[in-house]
This record gives C-alpha cells, sequence and structure tokens, in this order.
C-alpha cells in the first residue's frame, strides 16, 4: 500500500510541470534502491529525496519570410513591363501584345525563381527549431544496511547537470 501511494505522488509530481512560454520546471519525487553481494557480504541501499529541472529556450528559429527581396532582374523586368503596359495602352498593336506576352512570362519565371529560393532557405533555417539551457539538481538521503551487521550508514547523493538541448 505504501509503494502504490508513493508511487501516485510521484506520477503527480513528475507529470506536473509549470510552463511559460520560453521556459519549463518541473519538480521531481525520486526514489533508487539497490542490492548487492559478495562472497562475504550483502548489503542494501536505498535513497529518496527531491530533484527539479528548468530549462529556458535561448534561442528559436525565426518564421519563413516569403517576402524575400526582389532580384535585380525582377525590378528591370517590371520597370520594362509598365513601359511596355502604358504603351499598349496608348496604341494597341498585334506586336507589343506578343511583347508584352513574353515579358510576362519572364517576370513569372523570375518570381517562381524568387520563390523557390525562399522555400530552399526555409528548409535550411528548419532544421534546428530552438536551443536551450538545462539545469538539474537532485538529492537524495537514505541508508546502506548490511546484511552480516546491524552497522548502518546514511548516505546524501547529490546530483548538479547543466546541458544543452537542441531540438530539431
Amino acid at each position: 500500500m505504501k509503494k502504490m501511494t508513493l508511487s501516485i505522488i510521484v506520477f503527480f509530481l513528475v507529470c506536473t510541470a509549470v510552463k511559460a512560454d520560453n521556459s519549463n520546471v518541473k519538480i521531481k519525487l525520486l526514489s533508487e534502491s539497490e542490492n548487492s553481494s559478495n562472497s562475504s557480504t550483502s548489503w542494501e541501499k536505498s535513497l529518496s529525496g527531491i530533484g527539479f529541472e528548468l530549462y529556458h529556450k535561448l534561442s528559436q528559429s525565426s518564421e519563413p519570410v516569403f517576402n524575400q527581396e526582389k532580384s535585380s532582374q525582377e525590378k528591370r523586368l517590371e520597370k520594362i513591363y509598365e513601359k511596355l503596359h502604358s504603351d499598349f495602352k496608348k496604341n494597341p498593336t498585334k506586336s507589343a501584345e506578343q511583347d508584352l506576352k513574353k515579358l510576362i512570362k519572364r517576370l513569372k519565371k523570375a518570381r517562381e525563381k524568387r520563390k523557390q529560393q525562399t522555400e530552399k532557405e526555409d528548409r535550411v533555417s528548419q532544421t534546428i527549431e530552438s536551443i536551450g539551457f538545462i539545469l538539474e539538481a537532485k538529492t537524495l538521503g537514505g541508508q546502506i544496511t548490511y546484511s552480516n551487521s546491524s552497522e548502518i550508514t546514511n548516505v546524501q547523493k547529490n546530483i548538479f547537470e547543466i546541458g544543452i538541448r537542441i531540438a530539431w
């Protein structure tokens, strides 16, 4: 019954996490048990304690940019298009209409090329989504009991970890 109650408490403590936009804090209830024996003695170590984990996002990938700056070729084609279009409105001819159609095709190709470059850069930038800093600390206390003697040794175990989390 004790283990069941402890398991339920541990489950709720481990599953609860306080989250903010760029940070995450977890509080954990920990238990560690170890049995060992050799030819002359055997011992049992049982530790329990509390720990916490702090995660803070240092950087995040930017949103894809679809309004990439126009190339010089695209700008030049747009100026030519404006001039030809205004001339065509004043004096519509068959050759001017054909020139406009050819220019529109070239302009579409230049815009498509810009769009493909943007998508290509977006794929490269999406390989790493975020980089964050992890700080984890645990403290455990307990006893070591030897089977061949009545000796009990108190043990304290402290763990401190620092790391980097990369999400991709």
